[in-house]
């Protein structure tokens, strides 16, 4: 049962080891939401292009199918087409731009390196909760539960003391 559970992390969740973030400190939180808010941007620009493509291969099919029998062979079908190939320059650019904030690197998808010459990377990482490399959050929902979590801890540790100096 062991190895099955090793075997699931590996190939489905996120197990990569992040940097420490000191999520105590006000100024380091708030850079995290300045952050997750630009990153929102980058990533809402990345979906918005793909299914802007999406959209108008299925108008391309819609306008092909049913009046091309009309209007004749390539008439309608150009400017479908051209839309197509300007939105895929966009969809390149901002898949470029889907970086860090913080540190510049592109969010990838379960990666991981055998010293400094050979790595592995399932490629980018469309839903990333926090930098491979500087470990800051991208998901606000990710750093919320962490803060959530180690406010428990703090909450829990001075609950001990308590308990601890009231023995004595």
């Amino acid at each position: 049962m062991r190895t099955d559970k090793s075997l699931w992390k590996f190939l489905f969740l996120d197990f990569a080891e992040y940097p420490k973030v000191e999520l105590e400190d006000k100024n380091v939180l708030a850079k995290q939401f300045a952050n997750i808010e630009k990153f929102k941007i980058k990533r809402f620009c990345l979906y918005g292009t793909f299914l802007l493509f999406c959209l108008e291969i299925l108008v391309d099919l819609f306008l092909v199918e049913f009046y091309s029998r009309e209007l004749g062979p390539g008439q309608l079908v150009n400017v479908p087409s051209s839309l197509m190939v300007v939105t895929m320059i966009f969809m390149v650019i901002f898949t470029i731009a889907f970086r860090c904030p913080n540190c510049g690197t592109n969010p990838r998808s379960r990666s991981f390196s055998f010293g400094s010459e050979v790595s592995y990377a399932k490629g980018l990482n469309p839903f990333p909760r926090r930098c491979e490399c500087c470990g800051f959050y991208l998901s606000r929902k990710a750093l919320l539960k962490d803060v959530a979590e180690n406010e428990t801890i703090k909450r829990n540790l001075s609950q001990k003391a308590e308990n601890e100096s009231q023995r004595l």
